[in-house]
């Protein structure tokens, strides 16, 4: 392990592929921004936040873990199947192109799963759930009715949803055919029949319109 001491609160220079402790030369390590982390390595790194805004964006290739504590954190995972954990506060995960977890933690979340087929978990607080078509399937593990809500993504309706009971799930279909714009690459692409994502420990009956943000 490798101790870096954050004299000027910034760090510069070429770190490599192994586990890396920051450690501020007073007691109270507050807000850090951490950009492109050894993106050739392919070794896991977990990180922590301090009480204020963290911001910690694209890491290596590796299976990463990210916690962003205290404050109101941005939090993006790069490459590998990462787990991002928001902890208390207002917190923005942003998922991969891989398997990821994010985990809000307390507060009012927003969880935008990414690409890969990613789960998703609220925890405490009014979380927000991303959904997008052609960007992989999401598991929503913790989804409260009257609490949370599902914001729909470029040219999702509530009314091209379909809810269909799977077990003790619901899984949310997009039921229409046609061709949509692609909302990471622009790109149109032909949509039909596509699940969106599985919401265990729910029925379908339990939704509505008022569960779901458009635009």
């Amino acid at each position: 392990m490798k101790n870096l001491y954050l004299y000027d609160n910034s760090l510069r220079g070429t770190i490599p592929s192994e586990l890396i402790s920051l450690v501020r030369s007073d007691s109270n390590l507050e807000a850090i921004s951490l950009e492109r982390y050894d993106s050739s390595g392919t070794r896991g790194t977990e990180f922590h936040g301090g009480a204020k805004d963290n911001t910690f964006w694209r890491f290596g290739k590796g299976s990463d873990r990210f916690y962003g504590n205290g404050g109101n954190d941005d939090l993006q995972s790069g490459p590998g199947e990462d787990t991002l954990y928001g902890g208390a506060g207002n917190d923005y995960l942003r998922g991969g192109d891989e398997n990821d977890t994010l985990i809000g933690g307390r507060g009012d979340d927003i969880l935008d799963g990414g690409s890969g087929s990613n789960m998703l978990y609220g925890n405490e607080g009014a979380d927000t759930f991303l959904l997008e078509v052609g960007v992989g399937q999401k598991t929503i593990g913790d989804f409260e009715n009257g609490t949370d809500y599902i914001q729909l993504g470029h040219d999702l309706y509530f009314d091209k949803l379909e809810f269909v009971s799977m077990g003790s799930s619901t899984a949310i279909q997009f039921h229409s055919e046609a061709f949509l714009e692609h909302p990471r690459t622009g790109e149109d692409v032909f949509v039909g029949g596509e699940l969106l994502a599985i919401l265990p420990g729910t029925t379908p009956a339990q939704f509505d319109s008022t569960d779901f943000l458009v635009g």
